[in-house]
């Protein structure tokens, strides 16, 4: 079965998420700090107004901080409701455990959309270490690079149940 990958810069790694659970694409906006949150929480924007908590997954990843938010996008991510509404068809995706806040990943910038077969995703390494082994599904190859296929439902759990 086929899927549509959009994939993006996390520091100089390549990652990728079905382009289901993406509900849209925004330069970076004005962030509010959340005292007492994970660092990995940088903190939440007013989006239309709805609050939006974001997630920098490079922190997430690397343990290293950021030194700007200048020139970073954030992926604004579908809510379970949305996905349980649009994708019906698709139980996993329907059914996905994303919980009903509205989260945003902050990455480095966009990269593309590419089409892959479900086959062609590659389990992910076994050296890789616990935080990307519980998060990454697998691992595509490009002719000039690979793609981690991000979880993101195990990103936004792991994260959110750290900041309670």
């Amino acid at each position: 079965m086929n899927q549509q990958i959009a994939t993006f810069l996390v520091g100089d790694t390549i990652l990728g998420i079905d382009i289901l659970f993406i509900k849209e694409v925004h330069r970076q906006l004005r962030t509010s700090p959340v005292p007492g949150a994970p660092r990995e929480i940088t903190g939440l924007v007013n989006l239309r107004g709805k609050i939006v908590t974001i997630i920098d997954l490079e922190y997430y990843l690397t343990g290293k901080s950021r030194e700007s938010l200048e020139n970073t996008r954030l992926l604004i991510m579908k809510t379970g409701a949305e996905l349980q509404a649009l994708h019906q068809d698709d139980e996993e995706i329907a059914n996905a455990r994303v919980g009903d806040d509205i989260v945003g990943l902050l990455i480095k910038r966009m990269d593309e959309v590419i089409t892959i077969d479900s086959d062609e995703i590659l389990s992910p390494p076994s050296n890789m270490s616990e935080v990307e082994s519980g998060i990454i599904e697998g691992v595509v190859k490009l002719e000039d690079r690979l793609v981690l296929i991000l979880d993101h439902p195990a990103v936004l759990n792991r994260a959110l149940t750290a900041a309670e």
